[in-house]
């Protein structure tokens, strides 16, 4: 198998299964139920969006669907996972390490592969204000970059992988950080202030919920001029500000150049003046026994609709949630998370289907599994399909696995294995079997810097000559980069040295 096709292979591996968001909240403490209509139509918003922001966090199209992982596993101080793929055109064993030891603040973030014959290791280390890289191919010299102090503090407590793209400061200047509540609370509160109860009407309608009509209350509520135009800036704040919104809105980690586009087409309003003051909003909460069964908002503008539907209902043991939101650009997305727990055997269906009319193009995921916990063991069956149809040229892939896990004293230690076929019309069909193992701690590990020779490396104490360094003449910005997961996978493709 070609070099550079391996390193395009664990390109794309490394950080579908490593460019992760933080797991969701889980059940938190509600207020008391409201009973003013405006209050009750902002308490649905705030119940709403809160659940779409979970939902966003419980990423599923990623690498470790495939392997059946849990999230929250990736997260501890040390974790090793080796991976190994068998196709007819090679074999090929890539490993990833990530370790941080809290106490030193020494951290190692390390990606290699093995293949014809070839050995190769890439590594970011943190020791100190130090941040010392050396890369797969050793013709390439290490790289010293010492940071300001308080640069070294304020990402000190980052994973690995997110303290490297945090020093790389590929984000603009002036975004700001962990902003959701505080921007939700904005556009609420922001109702609140230029509404009234007379802007909202009360009555019932039917509706279809986990299977079952319920004759619901309805709160329906109306804004026009500044109430809707200030409501549309602040909730295009909250999306845009917050990683785990951002990256839902930018086709969950496809990276899909019309996903990007469709939160700029709400912004391109936001910035017109004469378009911004004729946005209209409408949200409509569907209540049953106090309980928010549904939430939709409507923004309308002279360019088009912005619209967000969500209808859910989350207990203890299940979950049944459906999210449609249609971009002004014409994207539309549509997600279902579906989850029942019997005992300890959960099962588990999530569906993403994104489309777009112009050009048409079309994207489904659907991933099921079933997960039982016995005691310290786990064990998770999971199938996923991933269909996608651009102007009729249609491409398949379908993978099936299975992962078993033993946590002791905080050390998880699994194995995996699964085979994924795909059909691509320029490709044709290809299969591959995988298989592999993890080990992942909450011990605090051993972290080994290695020694940068000053003689032959490279030196450097500004952050945007390190980047250009970095960048060469890959055509990456090097900095102003709003999407984060794009920041994430500039951070990969440079920590590999692949530039395209």
């Amino acid at each position: 198998m070609n070099i550079k096709k391996l390193l395009t292979v664990i390109l794309i591996l490394s950080t579908s299964l490593f460019i992760m968001t933080s797991c969701g909240g889980g059940d938190e403490k509600k207020s008391s139920f409201p009973t003013d209509p405006l209050e009750i139509v902002t308490y649905g918003i705030n119940d709403s969006m809160s659940v779409i922001k979970d939902e966003a966090s419980d990423s599923m199209l990623n690498l470790s669907s495939y392997m059946g992982l849990e999230e929250s596993d990736l997260e501890k101080p040390e974790v090793n996972i080796n991976f190994d793929i068998k196709n007819d055109e090679g074999d090929v064993s890539i490993f990833y390490k990530a370790l941080n030891n809290t106490k030193s603040k020494d951290a190692t973030l390390a990606l290699g592969l093995s293949a014809d014959g070839q050995n190769m290791q890439t590594s970011v280390n943190f020791t100190g204000d130090d941040m010392i890289m050396s890369f797969l191919s050793p013709s390439e010299p290490m790289v010293k970059y010492s940071m300001p102090s308080d640069k070294t503090n304020s990402i000190s407590d980052l994973d690995p992988l997110s303290r490297y793209v945090a020093a790389l400061e590929l984000e603009p200047a002036e975004e700001s950080k962990d902003t959701w509540d505080a921007d939700l609370s904005k556009f609420t509160d922001g109702l609140s202030t230029n509404l009234t109860s007379e802007n909202v009407e009360k009555t019932t309608e039917a509706i279809t919920h986990k299977g079952e009509e319920i004759e619901a209350s309805t709160y329906t509520l109306t804004a026009a001029d500044a109430a809707a135009s200030e409501a549309l800036k602040d909730l295009f704040n909250a999306l845009n500000s917050d990683e785990d919104m951002n990256s839902l809105t930018t086709a969950s980690e496809q990276a899909d150049e019309d996903s990007v586009e469709a939160l700029a087409s709400v912004e391109s309003v936001i910035n017109d003046e004469a378009k911004l003051a004729e946005t209209k909003l409408t949200s409509k909460v569907y209540v049953d026994n106090e309980t928010i069964l549904a939430c939709n908002m409507t923004f309308e503008t002279p360019d088009g609709n912005f619209i967000i539907n969500n209808q859910y209902a989350i207990d203890k043991n299940s979950k049944d949630i459906t999210t449609k939101t249609v971009y002004i650009s014409g994207l539309e997305m549509t997600s279902t998370h579906v989850l029942t727990t019997d005992g300890d055997t959960e099962n588990e269906k999530q569906t993403y289907v994104m489309s777009q009319a112009n050009p048409k193009e079309t994207l489904e995921v659907i991933n099921e599994s079933k997960a039982v916990k016995a005691g310290d063991d786990y064990t998770k069956d999971f199938t996923i399909s991933y269909t996608s149809d651009e102007e009729g040229v249609i491409t398949t892939a379908n993978s099936t696995g299975k992962y078993e896990a033993t946590n002791s004293e905080g050390t998880v230690n699994g194995t995996f294995s699964g085979t994924a076929d795909s059909n691509d019309p320029t490709e044709g069909k290809q299969t591959f079997n995988y298989s592999g193992t993890t080990l992942m701690s909450d011990k605090d590990p051993e972290v080994t810097i290695p020694t940068f020779l000053a003689d032959s490396g490279k030196e450097f104490t500004d952050v945007n000559e390190l980047k250009a360094y970095l960048n060469e003449d890959s055509g990456n910005k090097i900095k102003n980069i709003t999407n984060p997961y794009e920041r994430k996978i500039t951070a990969m493709i440079w920590m590999i040295r692949l530039n395209f």
